[in-house]
């Protein structure tokens, strides 16, 4: 808490841009600009393996956020005063740090991939900003963060492994992992919790579990029925790209418009969404060419 209290005193105007935009790279959002992009046009078999870390990961963090309830720095300490620009996307519980978490799964994975060394450093070095970012806005404490290096980076080698395993067991990967999905809905409803809990924090699980619903149903249908094939032509890939994401966002806006909100209906949503990425776009895709 002394360090947050410390990175407060030297808070100002342009940091905050700064620290604003490596937070946002562990954004869901973009995170999932990052796959599209990848699994459309770029290399499906990366893209979906480095979508497999960042599902496991998300749903290790998730689980473990509720399992631990740690509440926010700014409850813990009155001196800490969190920035309210950045509260919005501090949802739930602090233990571990969620943006750090997809911010290493993903960033993590990009280095591996990448033969540059120039280019894996500095994926290396938005991974560590994204987990400095939370510090600095006081949002996360240091062992919020640092459980999130660990597990990311734990997570990346063990996600390979199983990830190879999955494609020789596809149907039996399938089975499992909609289960696993399954039982976060249950986990996230019925476990007991403290007297400080808030419904609101069991959201972003059912959320997470929603979207590996989405992204196991894809993965599976992609791999068994539409074997979608990546066309690597420079001609017409932004623009696609760009319509591919404006509909996104569109199914976005029309489930944000249903005047109700339960945990079947977030779950559904973040399946869905995860869906068109996976599957239903690059089947409109595999039309068109």
């Amino acid at each position: 808490m002394n360090f947050l209290y410390f990175l407060q005193g030297i808070q100002n105007p342009f940091l905050d841009v700064v620290f604003k935009t490596f937070t946002f790279f562990g954004e869901q959002y973009f995170i999932m600009l990052i796959f599209c992009w990848l699994a459309w046009f770029v290399d499906k078999d990366f893209a979906h393996k480095t979508g497999f870390a960042f599902c496991m990961g998300m749903g290790i963090n998730q689980v473990l956020k509720l399992l631990f309830c740690v509440q926010r720095p700014w409850v813990l300490d009155s001196r800490i005063n969190p920035n309210q620009k950045i509260l919005e996307g501090a949802t739930g519980y602090s233990f571990p740090s969620g943006h750090t978490q997809s911010g290493v799964t993903v960033f993590g994975s990009l280095a591996k991939w990448f033969r540059k060394n120039l280019l894996k450093a500095t994926c290396i070095v938005l991974a560590v900003l994204v987990g400095i970012s939370r510090l600095y806005f006081g949002v996360h404490t240091p062992a919020d963060v640092i459980a999130s290096f660990i597990i990311g980076a734990a997570v990346i080698f063990i996600a390979e492994w199983l990830y190879k395993l999955c494609k020789t067991h596809d149907v039996a990967a399938f089975i499992t992992i909609l289960l696993i999905s399954f039982f976060m809905v249950i986990f996230a409803t019925l476990k007991p919790y403290p007297s400080y809990h808030n419904i609101e924090y069991s959201y972003d699980c059912i959320k997470i579990a929603g979207a590996i619903g989405g992204f196991i149903i894809g993965w599976f249908a992609d791999k068994r029925i539409v074997k979608y094939e990546v066309n690597k032509s420079v001609k017409f890939k932004l623009p696609k790209t760009l319509i591919g994401i404006v509909l996104l966002l569109i199914i976005k806006v029309l489930f944000k418009a249903i005047p109700f909100e339960n945990y079947f209906l977030m779950y559904f949503e973040n399946l869905v969404l995860i869906l068109w990425c996976v599957l239903l776009y690059p089947m409109i895709l595999k039309k068109i060419k």
